[in-house]
């Protein structure tokens, strides 16, 4: 005897089918979580690089900067759950936090919010190489990242 068609059963099989696919077209676009949740790492580390080098200079017996970093872990939806670190900039009583938002970010790969007792910033990853600084209050102009531009925004932060 043949067993009777469960029409709701098939019809819930058939849903799972198609969203599992679709989840597996959207990881195929972003060219694989895994891999980019290490690029998006990898791109943090390089850049707190690039700062830490930018500041070491400006920083003297009299004027003192302290840099500090602390692990985090964040949680994307489509992404999944990976740690990295924030990074916080102590000039005086100031501090300017390095927060990573994550790497599903509509136009770009990656964004950090950096906040300081006067405004707030966005690090916009436009692709794996190309860093960008913008004020959050004001997201039309961009400037790409160089250590010109990121004293010049830098100095809005702590002014």
């Amino acid at each position: 005897m043949k067993p009777l068609k469960n029409p709701l059963k098939e019809q819930l099989e058939n849903i799972i089918l198609k969203k599992s696919l679709e989840s597996s077209d959207f990881e195929r676009k972003l060219g694989g979580i895994e891999e980019r949740k290490t690029n998006w790492t990898n791109a943090i580390t390089h850049l707190y690089s690039n700062v830490l080098k930018w500041l070491e200079p400006l920083s003297t017996q009299k004027s003192k900067i302290r840099i500090e970093r602390y692990p985090i872990i964040i949680n994307e939806d489509f992404i999944g759950e990976y740690h990295t670190e924030k990074m916080t900039v102590s000039v005086g009583f100031d501090k300017i936090n390095f927060i990573p938002v994550g790497t599903n970010i509509i136009g770009a790969v990656g964004r950090i919010d950096l906040i300081g007792p006067n405004t707030k910033l966005l690090l916009i990853l436009k692709n794996w190489n190309t860093w960008e600084i913008t004020d959050y209050y004001n997201k039309n102009v961009e400037t790409k990242l160089t250590k010109t531009s990121f004293y010049k925004y830098f100095l809005a932060l702590i002014k």
